[in-house]
């Protein structure tokens, strides 16, 4: 009986890969298998990507990463505490805000998203390109997905999507 009443915990899988390499797509796969099998008992699946877990750059940071002078695909630029907590945070079915980043202007909303978790939360989804560099996240995966994917396909969507999305110029990118 003690065993029933506890909460379920979500079950989290980590997907990670290359930039433009399609994650994002294989989430989306996810999901929509999930909804084919679950036809009578919808999941609540929830999906987190790593880029809301940037640090807030200085002023003069931002103008560096506008003129590309900051890598901000290495591990030094993501906030690793904040993501691990919040994901601690949504296991244990608790309330937590997650940060908005704005890839266009390289900075955090000053509102992040709450997520209220009066739903049991199923599945949890966390995605980005480095889910498994750390290794306080990447133990939490029950399931770890690595997106390969040719290196000039990337680039060419990273291309395409950055002067589409973001109008950013070539060199920079």
């Amino acid at each position: 009986i003690i065993n029933m009443l506890r909460k379920k915990e979500p079950f989290l899988i980590g997907v990670s890969g290359g930039i433009s390499s399609g994650k994002s797509s294989v989430c989306k796969k996810i999901i929509e298998e999930l909804a084919k099998l679950n036809k009578q008992h919808q999941k609540h699946i929830l999906i987190i990507s790593l880029d809301s877990f940037y640090k807030n750059l200085t002023e003069e940071d931002r103008l560096k990463a506008e003129r590309g002078e900051i890598n901000l695909d290495h591990p030094d630029a993501f906030d690793e505490e904040l993501a691990y907590n919040t994901l601690i945070e949504l296991i244990k079915g608790k309330p937590v805000e997650i940060p908005v980043y704005d890839k266009k202007n390289y900075s955090l909303s000053p509102r992040p998203i709450q997520i209220v978790n009066d739903e049991i939360t199923d599945v949890l989804i966390i995605e980005g390109i480095l889910v498994f560099y750390y290794p306080k996240i990447r133990d939490l995966c029950q399931m770890k997905l690595f997106v390969d994917c040719d290196a000039d396909t990337r680039l060419s969507r990273r291309v395409l999507r950055d002067m589409k999305e973001f109008n950013r110029p070539l060199e920079q990118i």
